[in-house]
């Protein structure tokens, strides 16, 4: 989950400021869409993810336990 959360953000994140950078904007405004698009990847994947969840109804990672634990 933390590996999906870290895609999430870094994606977000290059994906604005690459943006930003071919449509010709200052370094101070690629740095501020790698912040804000790290936060916005963030937040659209995790209201995506929790959707996906929530329509499939598939369960909390938290509830899935190896064969041998559930003694």
């Amino acid at each position: 989950m933390i590996a999906l959360v870290l895609f999430l953000a870094v994606s977000g994140s290059f994906l604005s400021s690459g943006m930003l950078l071919v449509q010709g904007a200052s370094w101070g405004m690629v740095g501020l869409g790698y912040v804000a698009g790290g936060w916005a990847g963030l937040a659209v994947g995790g209201l995506l993810l929790a959707l996906w969840r929530l329509l499939l109804n598939v369960p909390a990672l938290s509830n899935l336990t190896p064969a041998e634990d559930r003694s």
